[in-house]
């Protein structure tokens, strides 16, 4: 069984949930920006939440299959479109031998994951499947998908190739995760966050002036960090009060960073740390993006709006209970529509 690329889009890699416990070797655990889309594609076709999907970013590839197989798209809204059919997000759909599926206009967000019961079938780097960009491993060839690729999808297992009518599928997966996690359709984003380790070395008016500022994400950001920067209508007040609080440039001993570190080389330019982020940096580490907000970072596309707001420790927590649970009742009603489906497929066969 095999994916066909046609055409890889704007940058197509294939990820999992990442390979944790190589940072001593400068590797960071990588893997899905937004680990939470892609378990729920996983999910919703069948398969566990840690196989290898596809990580789609602003513009989609074009895939051609060569055998029947059941997938699901979730996180960004690309226009997805089946042989020329609109397909609908968050919802687990068959695809036949021969069907290619494209992308059209961004609507929201910034990466659509791409699940294909069985999992996308690359070799095991470091106990991971995910493309790791900066050093060139995992994935496929440890780079983008380009023109001309197949992808070997993993062997499907019983429930996730049992065959029923799409109309099923339809009546049976109506789910969705909370509105609450979902990308932005204005473009505005407010992020949680709790005080780095070197909060405290501002003053009260760089604290201020930080969490006041409205920022715009910068073309130049990566996989491995946003550059951010201030709207362009708030660069004179900006640079106005800095006067009042001495230099703006910082910098620190080079020392341990993760996934939502805020580092701060100008008030004017924080960065945040992302995915494929490295395993140290050298700038002050003032602010750390709570978990339960990596999935909406991870759907920022450039020049979107970002501001930051100061939760607890509590309030960061009940946040992430909130979304686990969420995604624990998505896997609860999928086991509950299989399970329905089993028996009125065992019913069928006895009468």
């Amino acid at each position: 069984m095999a994916l066909l690329i046609e055409s890889g889009g704007l940058l197509t890699t294939v990820q999992d949930l990442g390979r944790p416990g190589y940072r001593d070797q400068g590797v960071p655990p990588g893997g899905a920006m937004d680990a939470l889309r892609i378990k729920l594609a996983n999910i919703l076709v069948g398969n566990a939440p840690q196989d290898a999907a596809l990580e789609i970013t602003l513009t989609g590839p074009t895939v051609r299959f060569t055998e029947d197989h059941k997938i699901a798209l979730t996180g960004a809204d690309l226009s997805p479109m089946l042989d020329g059919k609109t397909v609908e997000m968050d919802r687990p759909f068959f695809v036949r031998a021969g069907s290619r599926l494209t992308f059209g206009q961004l609507k929201r967000g910034a990466r659509t994951y791409m699940a294909v019961s069985g999992g996308i079938d690359v070799p095991l780097v470091l106990g991971s499947r995910s493309t790791y960009l900066p050093a060139k491993f995992g994935g496929f060839e440890g780079r983008a998908l380009k023109a001309g690729d197949v992808l070997e999808v993993g062997r499907r297992s019983d429930s996730s190739s049992s065959a029923f009518n799409e109309h099923s599928f339809q009546q049976l997966f109506q789910m969705r995760l909370s509105s609450e996690f979902a990308p932005s359709v204005h473009g505005l984003y407010t992020l949680r966050v709790l005080p780095g380790p070197e909060w405290s070395h501002l003053s009260e008016k760089e604290q201020a002036m930080l969490m006041n500022a409205v920022f715009r994400l910068s073309p130049r950001s990566s996989r491995i960090g946003y550059r951010l920067s201030l709207r362009s209508l708030e660069i004179d007040t900006y640079r106005r009060a800095v006067q009042t609080v001495g230099s703006n440039t910082y910098t620190l001993t080079s020392s341990a960073v993760d996934f939502g570190t805020i580092q701060l080389p100008t008030l004017e330019e924080p960065i945040l740390l992302m995915a494929d982020h490295q395993t140290t940096g050298g700038y002050p580490r003032v602010l750390q993006l709570i978990q339960a907000d990596f999935p909406l970072a991870a759907q920022l596309k450039p020049n979107d709006a970002v501001n930051f707001v100061l939760v607890t420790r509590e309030e960061a927590y009940h946040v992430w209970m909130k979304q686990e649970r969420a995604l624990k009742m998505v896997m609860a009603g999928i086991r509950l529509a299989t399970s329905v489906r089993s028996a009125t497929h065992v019913r069928s066969a006895t009468h």
